[in-house]
């Protein structure tokens, strides 16, 4: 790419950057959530299975969960729809942009450059997606494995029921977790992304500016 694209790219983002930032309650949301799935394993494997605790913590979970997810459709629809203003063709003059052959050379550059963030970024989401399998899913089976091996009590009833509600309220800590990070929070995945974010925004003013410039 370009050093001239490169130069408008980053103009534009500093005027619409503010629109990925992630408010204080998402993350506050986030860190409520993670601290319930920590909080129900020390719970689980401590021994003591206090129902109050597993009930809670799923509570917590769920709640948050939920508002992740209006969140996260709140940053999808706030990004696909911020609209560029009358201050665009200011930034493409000032780096000497004016004729339509010129914004479709930048558009296939920005467009090539998308494509290859964009396959980085499939790449590194399934390396996240393994790492995810390795870190919780099997060292849990080995954990719950390890725990029934070596506990030699009869269970009583209330027991049983204990430790399924632990194990029902950490597998789906867990689900939710997963789903966060792997499906509906893509957008708020996308707000880390800065590079993808400024380039698509730049893709946002051209198609706008070659409209501006042809009506």
């Amino acid at each position: 790419m370009s050093d001239k694209s490169y130069a408008i790219s980053k103009d534009i983002f500093k005027k619409y950057k503010n629109i990925y930032r992630l408010d204080k309650w998402t993350i506050l949301l986030i860190i409520t959530l993670l601290i319930s799935v920590i909080t129900n394993f020390i719970n689980f494997y401590t021994n003591r299975h206090f129902i109050s605790i597993y009930i809670i913590s799923l509570l917590l979970s769920i709640i948050s969960f939920i508002f992740i997810y209006i969140k996260s459709k709140s940053y999808k629809n706030k990004i696909s729809h911020y609209k560029v203003d009358e201050e665009m063709s200011i930034i493409f003059i000032a780096h000497n942009i004016k004729t339509e052959k010129q914004l479709l050379i930048l558009k296939e550059e920005i467009e090539n450059e998308l494509n290859k963030i964009s396959e980085s970024f499939s790449l590194h989401k399934k390396r996240i997606g393994r790492l995810f399998f390795y870190i919780f899913w099997i060292p849990t089976g080995f954990l719950f494995a390890y725990y029934f091996n070596i506990s030699n009590e009869v269970l009583k009833f209330d027991t049983l029921i204990e430790i399924i509600t632990g194990m029902f309220t950490i597998f789906s800590q867990l689900f939710f977790l997963y789903t966060i990070i792997f499906s509906f929070a893509n957008p708020l995945i996308d707000i880390l992304a800065s590079d993808r974010n400024k380039y698509r925004k730049t893709l946002d003013y051209i198609y706008d500016y070659l409209y501006y410039i042809n009506k």
